[in-house]
C-alpha cells in the first residue's frame, strides 16, 4: 500500500487505554502517516503478520512497541525482538524497556553465549536479542519458547546480507513452521521486493516512502550542488576539499553533519581536516564543551595513538567513528553527537547500518570501495540509501540533505542516474552457500526437525530461497545430498538412516560452530597428540584458521615477516601448509590474528599492538571475544575426543586470553574487580596471590595507584572469601613495609596503562 494522508490521533488507536496513556507520557499525540496506515490494516485485532517497509526515521519502532504491548495485554505469552547487530539490539532494548516496563512487562537483553540453555529468559516478557542468538535458542528449545506470542524482526532487509542474512532467513522459516500462532511483524527500509517478502511471510504489507523530514539528495561538483529535483545551489569550495566545505557550511546553517568515508584511515583524516577548519568557527562556549568532552574521553582506556588522535578531533568539535575504536569511545562519540556537543562525525558506512544517529546534512565522499581481487567497485544502492537516510533530524529539521562528492561531470551524472534516482536492489536469499548449508543441515538433524533428505528439502522449500527459486529445487537437492555426504564422511552425522547426529555433531551444533570449523579443530587436535610440545600460538593459529574467525588483513610490509615466522615453526603448526596462493594469503591473515592474540595475552600494551599491526582497539576486543568462544569450543571438542592434555592447555590459554595476562596473574584476575592492569601492579608490588592480599592491611593496598581505600577493602574481602572457600581458615593480617613499585615498572616499563576490554579494568573507572 502507498501512503495516503491518514492522520490518526492516539485517542483513536484500537488499543488498551494503558498503552494510549504511555504514548502520551512519551509526548506522542498522533501517529505518522505510515504508522497510522499500519494500524489501519487491522493487524492488531486480527493477529495477522505484517511487513512495514518505510524509510529510516519514519517510526517503525513505535509500531513494534504498540504491537508488543497490545499482543501481550490481550494474549499474554512472550515477545521476541530481533536485531541484526548487537549495538542496535542494545539501543532497541533501552527504548523498549522505557515504554513497556511501566505497562508491567519485564524486558531483557541477551546477546552472545551461544552455549546456554537460556531457560532463565522465561522469567521475562520481552526478550531483545540478535538473530544469531535467537537461532541458538531455537536449537536448544527452552520451555518458554512455547509461549511465544509475537516476534519482531527489525531491519529484515538484512536478509540480503551474505554475512548475516542466512541466519535471519532460517529463523523466520523456523517461526513460520513451528510457531504458527505467533504473530510476525517484520520491519524494513524501503526495498524493491517488499511485496515478495510479505507474500513469503503470509503477511500484509505497508509500503511507504513518506519521511517525517523531507530528504534532498544531490551531488557536489565544480562548486555546484545539483539536486535530483533539478535545483542547483552554488557553494564556493572555501577549504579546498569539498567535504570540508560542505561540513562547515552545515554548521554555519545551524546543523550537524555526518561525513561518510570508504576506509577507516579516510574517516580519521576527514575528521581531523574538518576539525581544523571547524574550530575557528565554534563559539567560546562550544569550544569549552568540546574540550570538556575531550578530557572525559582521555580518561577512558589506554593512551593509544588512535585514542590520542580521537581526543584531538573531539577537542575541535569533530570525531571519527569506525569498528577499530574501543566500544566505550564509540558510545561517547554517539551520545555527544546526539546531544549536539559534537558538530561533525566522520564515519565508515557501518555507522549507517548500525545505530540511529541522524544529522542535518550527510556528506558521502565516495560511492566506491576496495574489494579484494576486484579493486575499487561501486557500492550497492541500498548501502547508499542507508547513508543518505541518516539526513534530517525529525525533532529539529524540516529537511535533510544527502550530498555525494563527485570528481568530474561524468561521475556526477552517473551518481544521479544510478544512485539518487535509482531503486534499491531486490533482497535475494544468500542461503545457497556451502557454509550455510552444512550448518543448517546439521542443526536440522540435531534438533530432529529433519531426519531425511526429503524432510531437509521440505524445510528448504519453506525458506525465502525455496519460495523465490522454485526452478532451482533440483540443484538445491543435489547440494543437500553432497552436504549430507560431507557431514557423514567427517563423523558429524552417522552412516545411518534415518539421519542422526553423532555425539560430536550434536555438540558442534550446540556450540553454534560452522561444521568446517569443528573439523579443522578436530584435525588440529589430532595432530597435536603427535607432538612432544605444542606452543600456545599453535592453538591460537588453529582457531584463527577456522571460517568462524574474522582474521586481520595483512599489509605488504608484514607478509615477509609473517612468512619467515611461519617457516621457522613449520613443524609446530596444527593445520596443513597451504599450497594455493589464495589459501596462503588466508593463512598469513590467520597467523597475524594469532600473533595479535598471543601478544594480548602476553600483556603487550594495546598501543604497541595497534602500532605494530595496524589494528584498532575495537578489532582487538572483537578478536579476543571470538577467540574466547572458539577456544571454548576447542576445549569441548578435546574433551569429547579424550585429548586431556590438550584440553588443559587450551583451558589455560583461554583464561589468559580472556583476561589478557600471563599465567602468573591468573590467580589474581579471578578476584572480582581485578583486571590485568591492577593484577600486574599487585603482583609487582609483592601481592602475587589472594593469600598475600588477604593478609595485607587495607592501607597498603590502597596506596597502590588505581586502587583507593574502598576498592582495597573490597579486594581484601574477596581474597579472604576465596581462601575460605578453598578451606583456609588461618588468615591473619600482617604489616608490610615494602617499597612501592612505580607504575611504569609495575606494568613492564611502559608509561601507558594496559587496556582491558573484557573486565574494563581502567584507572579512570575507579
Amino acid at each position: 500500500m502507498r501512503w495516503n494522508s491518514v492522520v490518526m490521533r492516539v485517542e483513536a488507536l484500537p488499543v488498551d487505554e494503558a498503552i494510549k496513556e504511555q504514548l502520551r507520557n512519551e509526548g506522542i499525540l498522533e501517529l505518522y502517516p505510515p504508522q497510522a496506515e499500519a494500524i489501519e490494516t487491522g493487524f492488531l485485532e486480527t493477529g495477522e503478520n505484517l511487513v512495514v517497509a518505510i524509510p529510516t526515521a519514519s517510526g517503525k519502532t513505535l509500531v513494534a512497541k504498540i504491537a508488543i504491548a497490545q499482543r501481550l495485554l490481550e494474549q499474554g505469552g512472550k515477545a521476541v525482538y530481533l536485531s541484526p547487530l548487537r549495538a542496535l539490539a542494545k539501543e532497541k532494548y533501552d527504548e523498549l524497556r522505557r515504554f513497556l516496563e511501566p505497562l508491567g512487562f519485564r524486558t531483557v537483553l541477551t546477546t552472545g553465549d551461544y552455549d546456554s540453555d537460556d531457560g532463565w529468559l522465561g522469567g521475562y516478557d520481552v526478550i531483545v536479542t540478535t538473530n544469531e542468538k535467537f537461532d541458538s535458542i531455537l536449537r536448544r528449545k527452552p520451555g518458554w519458547l512455547e509461549a511465544l506470542s509475537i516476534l519482531i524482526s527489525d531491519e529484515v532487509h538484512f536478509m540480503g546480507s551474505k554475512d548475516r542474512g542466512p541466519v535471519l532467513e532460517i529463523v523466520l522459516t523456523q517461526i513460520q513452521k513451528k510457531f504458527v500462532s505467533a504473530q510476525i511483524l517484520a520491519l524494513s527500509a524501503t526495498i524493491k521486493n517488499a511485496d515478495e517478502i510479505a507474500e513469503w511471510l503470509n503477511a500484509k504489507l505497508v509500503y511507504s516512502e513518506w519521511r517525517p523530514v523531507v530528504l534532498k539528495e544531490g551531488v557536489y561538483f565544480d562548486e555546484i550542488i545539483s539536486y535530483s529535483n533539478g535545483e542547483e545551489i552554488a557553494l564556493e569550495n572555501e577549504f579546498g576539499e569539498p567535504y570540508i566545505t560542505l561540513a562547515v557550511d552545515a554548521y554555519r546553517l545551524g546543523g550537524q553533519a555526518l561525513v561518510f568515508a570508504n576506509t577507516r584511515a579516510s574517516a580519521e583524516t576527514s575528521a581531523e581536516k574538518v576539525g581544523r577548519a571547524l574550530k575557528k568557527e565554534l563559539s567560546p562556549k562550544e569550544l569549552a564543551t568540546a574540550r570538556e568532552l575531550a578530557n572525559e574521553l582521555e580518561k577512558i582506556g589506554e593512551d593509544t595513538q588512535l585514542k590520542k588522535r580521537l581526543v584531538r578531533c573531539v577537542s575541535m568539535g569533530t570525531a571519527f567513528h569506525h569498528a577499530g575504536l574501543h566500544y566505550k569511545h564509540r558510545e561517547l562519540v554517539e551520545n555527544a553527537f546526539r546531544e549536539n556537543k559534537l558538530k561533525v562525525i566522520s564515519a565508515t558506512p557501518t555507522l549507517a547500518a548500525g545505530i540511529n544517529i541522524p544529522a542535518r546534512v550527510v556528506i558521502i565522499r565516495s560511492l566506491t570501495r576496495y574489494e579484494f581481487g576486484y579493486g575499487n567497485t561501486w557500492i550497492p544502492v541500498m548501502e547508499y540509501k542507508q547513508m543518505a537516510g541518516r539526513a534530517g533530524r525529525p525533532q529539529y529539521d524540516s529537511e535533510g540533505e544527502a550530498i555525494v562528492v563527485a570528481l568530474n561531470k561524468r561521475t556526477r551524472d552517473f551518481i544521479i542516474d544510478n544512485y539518487i534516482n535509482a531503486d534499491v536492489e531486490p533482497i535475494e536469499s544468500k542461503l545457497a552457500v556451502e557454509s550455510v548449508m552444512r550448518t543448517l543441515i546439521l542443526s536440522l538433524v540435531v534438533t530432529k526437525d529433519a531426519q531425511s533428505i526429503e524432510e531437509i528439502m521440505d524445510f528448504i522449500e519453506r525458506t525465502f530461497l525455496g519460495y523465490t527459486f522454485q526452478s532451482a529445487i533440483s540443484y538445491l537437492e543435489s547440494q543437500v545430498e553432497r552436504t549430507v555426504k560431507f557431514l557423514k564422511q567427517n563423523a558429524l552425522l552417522k552412516q545411518s538412516s534415518p539421519l542422526e547426529a553423532t555425539k560430536l555433531g550434536r555438540r558442534v551444533s550446540e556450540l553454534y560452530l560452522d561444521p568446517l570449523s569443528a573439523i579443522t579443530i578436530k584435525e588440529g587436535l589430532k595432530r597435536a597428540q603427535t607432538l612432544v610440545e605444542v606452543p600456545n600460538v599453535s592453538y591460537l593459529h588453529l582457531i584463527c584458521s577456522t571460517p568462524d574467525m574474522r582474521t586481520f588483513f595483512t599489509r605488504k610490509k608484514e607478509e615477509e615477516v609473517l612468512d619467515d615466522q611461519y617457516q621457522e615453526m613449520l613443524s609446530y603448526w596444527l593445520v596443513d601448509y597451504p599450497e594455493e596462493s589464495k589459501d596462503y594469503v588466508f593463512n598469513l591473515q590467520a597467523l597475524k590474528t594469532a600473533l595479535v592474540l598471543e601478544e594480548w595475552m602476553d600483556e603487550i600494551s594495546e598501543n604497541s599492538i595497534i602500532l605494530k599491526w595496524g589494528v584498532g582497539s575495537g578489532d582487538i576486543i572483537s578478536a579476543v571475544s571470538t577467540g574466547d568462544w572458539l577456544l571454548y569450543a576447542t576445549e569441548e571438542i578435546a574433551g569429547l575426543l579424550s585429548y586431556d592434555e590438550s584440553r588443559k592447555q587450551v583451558e589455560i590459554i583461554r583464561e589468559r586470553l580472556k583476561a589478557g595476562v600471563k599465567e602468573e596473574l591468573l590467580d589474581l584476575v579471578r578476584l572480582p574487580g581485578i583486571g590485568r592492569v591492577r593484577a600486574r601492579i599487585l603482583y609487582n608490588n609483592g601481592y602475587p596471590s589472594p593469600h598475600e592480599i588477604a593478609t595485607a592491611p587495607v592501607k597498603e593496598i590502597a596506596r597502590l595507584q588505581g586502587f583507593g581505600v574502598r576498592l582495597a577493602e573490597q579486594i581484601i574481602k574477596a581474597a579472604k572469601k576465596r581462601l575460605a572457600d578453598d578451606g583456609h581458615t588461618d588468615i591473619k593480617e600482617t604489616e608490610r613495609n615494602d617499597e612501592l613499585v612505580p607504575i611504569e615498572e609495575a606494568i613492564g616499563g611502559r608509561k601507558e596503562s594496559i587496556g582491558e576490554p573484557i573486565l574494563d579494568d581502567y584507572f579512570s573507572s575507579g
